[in-house]
């Protein structure tokens, strides 16, 4: 009988696309057409992979030649391409789609001629990822049928475009259908304004057609989709019928439509600082069933997607296949599509109790809360089973550890272990075990010691693989993200791909932890939730004083307080910090913990959102009032070492500069951190000087353009290594290329205790660098 299958962390064999010629486009007359990207000599520049472009460039063209290893014979060839904000990718002149199959059987010594056309859009512009990918033969029908599932339905419903805006004055009601809002101006769908606690009313006149999409809509209901920032009200022929709380918004227009009716739409839309409407749409209810059946399905695949990835042979892709072949020949806008979809739905989840032993693990072991005596190991699986570990110990004598019930979440608290000493382990989940790997209990006594901390990797999980694969060289005992991993902590996938995936480069040897950050609730789309399903049942610490103040906890380790608290939890309706207001259950748990934690060598607090920051994009920012006002004078009062921070996407520091005086704010004995360029699009202004900030060093420059960029020389990814023992603290801030390679080093500043001493800004000024990969310096 064969043994269990071990998985390792990159079991697909794939190409880092690194030698990509550039040629920016200033001007429209310089622009390329396709067929003259290989024709051209001029213009072009080596480096292409770690170039960023912002404000007068506007399109880049990138090309490369690239030519199968004789290793990857007969497999399918998979190119996947990715770029901030848009692009158009090339294959030998054709056009593609951003995930292609170069090669159902891969010729050795086939060259393809690869160009991507990349545009910046409103931020700055980047080769996010581009891979090729080596598959067994036969994968690319597993491509084809996702790639089906997603065109199953030709349209998703009728795109409302044409909108008039009027600005609310005095809480005045604009939704009645007798206003004559065709004096009103037009305003175009998706256009953003930014306005202070404002107001609009949108309002459209809409004939109802025959069909939308394929889907006929006489007699049918038929709804009014919308998003809108941040909250918004819908109105039909007058009467209110929806109001959300956050940016989607559903709303009946008809319960039996007639073909022909017009109906007058108003969407009430308040912003307290950037407003805009976008995706309105008539949908009748048959399509909005079949989209719903749709989404239900693209997520089933989704997972299955992830087990082929890892596992990609022929048992498991036909049997997925197979489970597909209820909606293999309906038609695209058919009204039997929905129950087809929900059937192919019910067969895959059917399979996966058949196939759950054979699952990989889409997380991979990491740790938490390391200590002298034990640690906590975590690994995830794609469906519920038993799982268990092995462990190792010094003198080779093993422990198993099991877990009896069937879950995806497998957690694991060790205890009874000795301090400082190195344990080796593999955690098995039905069929399907890791390879071995270790950890090292945490020191007894006071120890130096290398914390790795980044901020701030949503949206860029490409660029946080590399950076990560900078964090494991600098071997760290613990490793920190500053908050804010994943774009949308409602979305399970951002949390499997974008965060625990990229885990793997630490390799289950270094412990994780973080405070968290407003995109991981659930960003601005679910600001009435307090907690992330997703991230409840994956963080989660014992043993700690973590207790009924959700994400704040804290724990020592080798003499230094480590404490997290999260400012989000118990918010106010109006404000997103009160959670930590004076008198709050979380603040006053903060204070306790501080006060018993006066003995440790140094304190380290950690909260997503910063009490000070100078630089933001998009518009004003300058840090959060509530944590001025009740979390600095908490910090000053219990010494508080070092405040670290991301939300920022930048880099920003200040030391101390005392005295503190609490009646003005003036002044700190507590330095301040920002690290926020863990992967996700840089800010790029800066809006105020704070006394307590040091750098970014540049002066303000006012411009009523807020996506204009200062190019402030600190708007840079990087992350950051804190070296601590008893009278000294060191933080160096690494600046990173978007492939991972490191330019050089950002900043470095000393925290001596009972001396706080001073850094030169400009003394680690940037210098040129030869990346391995691409052979340039980050522009």
């Amino acid at each position: 009988m064969p043994g269990p299958y071990v998985q390792i962390p990159d079991p697909v064999p794939f190409a880092e696309l690194c030698d990509w010629q550039a040629r920016p486009v200033v001007n429209e007359t310089d622009d390329l057409g396709p067929a003259e990207v290989w024709t051209t000599t001029d213009g072009w520049q080596p480096d292409g992979r770690t170039l960023i472009w912002d404000d007068e460039t506007k399109v880049v063209w990138f090309r490369q030649e690239w030519t199968v290893p004789a290793a990857w014979a007969g497999n399918v060839l998979m190119l996947s391409v990715e770029v901030r904000n848009g692009q158009r990718v090339y294959v030998d002149g054709r056009e593609v789609e951003s995930w292609h199959v170069l090669a159902t059987s891969a010729e050795p010594g086939r060259t393809y001629r690869l160009a991507i056309r990349g545009d910046r859009g409103r931020r700055p512009g980047m080769i996010m990822r581009s891979q090729i990918y080596a598959f067994p033969p036969g994968h690319e029908r597993w491509i084809e049928a996702q790639r089906k599932v997603g065109a199953l339905l030709p349209g998703r419903g009728l795109l409302l475009d044409e909108w008039h805006r009027k600005r609310e004055q005095d809480g005045e009601n604009l939704a009645d259908p007798a206003v004559n809002h065709t004096e009103w101006p037009v305003w175009p769908l998706g256009r953003e304004w930014k306005e202070a606690n404002s107001c609009y009313w949108f309002l459209a006149r809409v004939t109802v057609p025959d069909e939308i999409s394929g889907f006929p809509t006489s007699g049918r209901r038929l709804r009014l989709t919308a998003m809108f920032n941040k909250r918004g009200s819908i109105w039909v022929d007058g009467e209110q019928r929806a109001e959300y709380p956050r940016n989607y918004g559903d709303a009946v227009v008809a319960d039996s439509a007639r073909p022909g009716a017009e109906h007058t739409i108003a969407i009430r839309v308040p912003t307290n600082w950037t407003g805009w409407l976008r995706d309105t749409r008539l949908v009748p209810q048959s399509l909005a069933d079949a989209i719903a059946a749709q989404r239900e399905l693209l997520d089933e695949l989704a997972r299955w997607d992830r087990f082929l990835r890892v596992r990609p042979d022929d048992r498991f892709r036909d049997a997925v296949l197979q489970a597909l072949a209820s909606v293999s020949e309906v038609q695209p806008g058919s009204e039997v599509l929905a129950p087809a979809m929900a059937d192919a739905g019910d067969a895959l989840r059917a399979l996966s109790g058949q196939l759950a032993e054979e699952a990989p693990f889409v997380a991979l072991p990491y740790l938490q809360l390391p200590r002298p005596d034990g640690v906590t190991v975590r690994a995830e699986s794609l469906f519920g089973r038993r799982a268990r570990l092995r462990l190792v110990r010094p003198d080779g004598s093993v422990t198993v550890h099991e877990r009896d019930e069937k879950t995806r979440f497998h957690r694991f608290v060790l205890t009874g272990l000795d301090p400082d000493t190195e344990y080796r382990y593999t955690v098995t989940a039905g069929n399907v075990t890791t390879e071995p790997t270790t950890f090292r209990t945490a020191p007894s006594e006071p120890h130096p010691i290398t914390v790795a901390v980044w901020g701030d990797s949503h949206y860029g999980s490409t660029i946080f693989e590399g950076i990560l694969r900078r964090v494991a060289d600098a071997k760290p005992d613990l490793a920190i993200a500053a908050g804010d991993m994943v774009g949308d902590g409602i979305n399970e996938m951002e949390w499997i791909d974008h965060f625990l995936h990229p885990l793997r480069y630490l390799r289950g040897s270094v412990a994780v932890h973080f405070p968290v950050g407003n995109h991981d609730h659930g960003s601005w789309g679910h600001f009435d939730r307090e907690d992330s399903p997703h991230m409840d049942v994956r963080f989660d610490p014992v043993g700690t004083t973590w207790g009924e103040f959700l994400y704040a906890y804290s724990f020592d380790y080798a003499g230094v307080h480590f404490v997290f608290v999260d400012p989000l939890y118990g918010r106010c309706q109006d404000s997103v910090s009160c959670g930590l207001v004076k008198g709050a259950p979380q603040y006053e748990w903060l204070r306790a913990d501080l006060r018993s934690s006066r003995s440790a060598r140094w304190t380290l607090l950690f909260v997503h959102e910063p009490p000070y920051c100078e630089t933001w994009e998009g518009g004003y920012y300058d840090g959060e009032p509530e944590l001025r006002e009740h979390l600095v004078p908490l910090m000053e009062e219990f010494g508080v070492d070092l405040c670290v921070s991301g939300h920022a996407h930048t880099y920003e520091r200040g030391l101390p500069h005392p005295p503190y005086d609490p009646a003005t704010g003036e002044g700190n004995t507590v330095a301040y951190l920002i690290t926020g360029g863990g992967g996700s699009p840089l800010d790029n202004r800066k809006y105020y000087e704070w006394p307590q900030i040091d750098i970014p060093p540049h002066r303000i420059v006012p411009n009523e353009n807020f996506l204009l960029n200062d190019h402030g020389e600190y708007y840079r990814y990087h992350f950051c290594t804190i070296r601590i023992d008893e009278h000294r603290l060191e933080c160096t801030a690494h600046w990173v290329r978007t492939d991972g390679t490191i330019v050089d080093t950002l900043d470095s500043f000393i925290l001596r205790k009972g001396v706080p001493k001073r850094s030169d800004p400009m003394r680690h000024a940037p210098r040129p660098a030869v990346s391995p990969c691409s052979g340039g310096v980050e522009r």
